[in-house]
Parts: structure tokens; C-alpha cells; sequence
């Protein structure tokens, strides 16, 4: 069988499962070894980090050699090894591909299923030729609650004690909003000190492409990326044990839509961003909103409580200013206010908010219609104006005839306002409607 026929036919399988345990570590293990024997701890000779910004989302590919450097004495020589990692990736990270060097020639993986990936795996395992997997993991501590879904197994086969193994695994970020039009990426260092040894050469390159600008490392102010070209490169080894964040200045406007495609890849997206502030009307005294939290306990793939709450409190509070009012309103079979009256956000009210929003106040019953007639009674008795945001995870309006019935309603509801009205749709499901209503216009 050729080379080729036999590596076009594995490489990456990408999947995700519930974990039975938590931890990162780097070890390999003897093939031939019996069940339930502990690694022993690898190195990495050499990491890569390529950072190229992809309009909302950065593009990051850890390109690493792997290496028994430093314990080659456990092992006989030409001794069949296999590398284990076990590593977090920055939070919201998605892995898009993964490469597996293979007689000194690159070969891009493939994306399959648990059950034919781990027997793909396990048979050419078995036969002692080069495969490669990367497992998914989302772990749930059943006591508390808490959920990682950002965790990762990595496997390579072989290594041996000779002869280091080269892979590259590429994923996408979103870019974090900073201060002064600059927008952040995490690079990845847990993976960085997971190392037995220190990394020989840890560099890290970024491509700027055409809506940004010059880079920095925040952690390391005055050591500048030195630009060769194609790309800004900066040494970062010596670096192993330290947190370190990619500072770009962008040259796009706040309110983005743009397209990208992936690396290597013909397919295509399209982005659209803006910044929350946005979101409400402005008038010389301030913005009025109300925020709508309508929560259903009973949907399929709905979005957590705690979840929508908490992303409220980190994307959306920080909007208001000292000249801004807010009122918070739960759904219930009778709805609840957060407050009797407008709340003025100054910083220390909504510290106060912050604080005081908890899952408490979600019952689990959701109740829009009634939520956005108490809501718009509410702007019209206090100012006559403003702006509502209805955060839902409800599937109320997931067919014909009740969204027939309640378009018609909003239509007579806001009909003369000065109100806006903007949705965050809370629900993990897509919802197709398989016949058209012509009073849905």
C-alpha cells in the first residue's frame, strides 16, 4: 500500500465525549506496555504559534515536536511509543484541523464519529503505522455543577526514542474588545508548560492581513515583533511559565461585516459584529432600556440560566454609562421587576446588579407576550420612549399559526411608540417552519 493511499484515508478524528476526570499532562507510553501502566513525561523540542486574524475570530495553529528528551533512558531503542496530551484550549476555542507529519510530508486529517474514529485509530495502531486522533472533551463535575468544554486528548503514533514526531493543531478565537480600538488573543500556554523539559525554541508569528494593524505582547511591553515580510515574528522561549495575550490594533470600523475562509480551506463565512452600545437608543439624557430574562426550564438544547444572566452581566452592563436608566424584568406566571423604579447605572449600581443577578430570579416559565405588554406599558408610563431587549431561550414562537397570532399582537402593541425592540435568541436549536403564512410578512 502506498503512502498515500494509506494517510488519506485517517489523520484527525474529532469528536467530543463526556470525561470521566480532569487534568493536562504530556507522557508516552510503550505500545507493548501492560494495562494501566503511568506514562512517563515528554517534551517538546520546538513550538510554532501562527496567529492570523480572521475578522471576529483569530486563527491560531500550535505547530510542535514532540520528543522523549530527557528520559530516553526509560525506554529501549526502537521501542514502539505512543504520546498521550492531555490540554485546555482558550475558552470559546474551536478546533478547525490538524496535521500529522508523516515521512517528513505534512498530511491534513479528517473529521469523523467516536466509534469509527477510536477503531481507525486502534486498528492502524495495531498494524504499527502513523495515525493520529484528537479527542473532544466536555467534563462535568456531577457534585458541583461545574462544566469544562474546553479540554482536549491528543494522540500520536510512533514515537521513538530517535526519532521526534511533528504535528500542528489549528483553531479559532474570538477576539476579545479591549481598550483603544485593540483587540486581544489568548495564546495558548497551557499547552506551552506542559513540557517536561523547557521548549528549545518557542516562536510565535503573526500574519496582519488587511483589517489590522502592528502587535504586541501586553505581558512583555518594550520587546516588539520584529517584521520579516510576510509576518511579524517575536522569540518567545523563556517564556514557558508565563500567561501571554496577542494585542492587535484594528483598522475596522465598529460597527463589521466582512467574510473569511479558513486556511486551506474553500469554504466561506460570513461575520457580522458591532459594539453593544449599540444596541439602545441615545438621546442627550441617556438611554432607557428594559431587559426582558424569559427562561423556559422544558427546551431541548436551550441555554442555562446561570448562562444567559451571566453573559448579560459580561457583554451587555458595561454598555450603560452614569446618565443611562434600567429597569430588569423575569418572566412568571405573574412577571417580577428587578426594581420599582428606573435604576440609574452608575458604576456602583451596577456593580449592584452584577451582584444581585443570579439564577434566583428565573422561575423556568416563560411568558413573553405578557412580558412585552407589561414592558411597554412600563416605557410609556416612565418617559414614553426607550428600548426593550427580550434575552430568550424560549421555543414559544416555533410554528405557523402562534406566530401568526403573535406578530399580530406586536403589531397592535407598539403601533404609534417611539420603542425598539431587540431579540437575543437564547436556543442552541434551529427551528425551520415548513409552510408559509402570508400574514408573516
Amino acid at each position: 500500500m502506498t503512502r498515500k493511499a494509506l494517510y488519506s484515508t485517517l489523520m484527525l478524528m474529532c469528536l467530543t465525549l463526556t470525561g470521566l476526570a480532569q487534568s493536562s499532562y504530556l507522557s508516552t507510553l510503550p505500545v507493548d506496555g501492560w494495562w494501566g501502566q503511568e506514562g512517563t513525561p515528554s517534551s517538546i523540542d520546538t513550538m510554532l504559534l501562527e496567529v492570523r486574524p480572521k475578522g471576529l475570530y483569530a486563527e491560531v495553529s500550535v505547530t510542535m515536536d514532540f520528543s522523549v528528551r530527557g528520559n530516553e533512558w526509560n525506554f529501549y531503542e526502537g521501542q514502539n511509543l505512543e504520546i498521550e496530551m492531555m490540554f485546555q484550549l482558550p475558552y470559546e476555542a474551536e478546533v478547525t484541523d490538524m496535521w500529522l507529519w508523516v515521512f517528513g510530508i505534512p498530511e491534513q486529517a479528517g473529521i469523523y464519529d467516536l466509534w469509527t474514529a477510536t477503531h481507525i485509530y486502534d486498528s492502524i495502531v495495531d498494524r504499527r503505522t502513523d495515525p493520529a486522533i484528537l479527542y473532544h472533551y466536555i467534563w462535568q463535575n456531577h457534585t458541583t455543577g461545574q462544566v469544562v468544554d474546553n479540554l482536549y486528548r491528543f494522540q500520536i503514533f510512533p514515537l521513538l526514542t530517535d526519532m521526534p514526531r511533528k504535528a500542528k493543531i489549528t483553531y479559532q478565537v474570538p477576539l476579545k474588545a479591549g481598550d483603544n480600538g485593540r483587540f486581544q488573543v489568548p495564546l495558548p500556554m497551557g499547552m506551552v508548560e506542559l513540557s517536561h523539559l523547557p521548549i528549545e525554541q518557542f516562536t510565535l508569528r503573526y500574519f496582519r492581513g488587511v483589517e489590522f494593524g502592528d502587535a504586541e505582547i501586553v505581558e512583555l511591553p518594550g520587546q516588539p515583533l520584529v517584521n520579516t515580510g510576510a509576518y511579524e515574528e517575536i522569540d518567545l522561549t523563556g517564556f514557558e511559565g508565563s500567561a501571554l495575550n496577542l494585542s492587535l490594533q484594528s483598522q475596522r470600523p465598529d460597527k463589521y461585516l466582512g467574510k473569511y475562509s479558513p486556511l486551506g480551506s474553500d469554504t466561506s463565512f460570513v461575520q457580522f459584529g458591532f459594539t453593544p452600545s449599540q444596541l439602545f437608543s441615545q438621546t442627550s439624557f441617556g438611554k432607557k432600556t428594559v431587559v426582558l430574562f424569559d427562561h423556559s426550564a422544558n427546551e431541548e438544547g436551550h441555554v442555562a440560566a446561570s448562562t444567559m444572566t451571566q453573559q448579560f452581566v459580561n457583554a451587555l452592563l458595561p454598555a450603560f454609562t452614569e446618565v443611562d436608566s434600567l429597569n430588569i424584568m423575569f418572566s412568571g406566571i405573574v412577571n417580577q421587576w428587578m426594581s420599582d423604579d428606573w435604576m440609574v447605572t452608575d458604576v456602583a449600581t451596577r456593580d449592584w446588579i452584577a451582584q444581585q443577578l443570579s439564577t434566583d430570579y428565573i422561575t423556568g416559565y416563560s411568558n413573553i407576550t405578557m412580558q412585552l405588554v407589561d414592558a411597554v406599558q412600563y416605557l410609556t408610563e416612565n418617559g414614553g420612549g426607550g428600548t426593550i431587549v427580550l434575552v430568550s431561550n424560549s421555543n414559544q414562537m416555533a410554528n405557523v399559526n402562534s406566530t401568526a397570532s403573535f406578530i399580530q399582537n406586536m403589531v397592535a402593541l407598539f403601533n404609534g411608540k417611539n420603542i425598539r425592540v431587540y431579540v437575543i435568541d437564547c436556543d442552541n436549536l434551529n427551528t425551520t417552519l415548513e409552510r408559509f403564512y402570508y400574514e408573516n410578512h
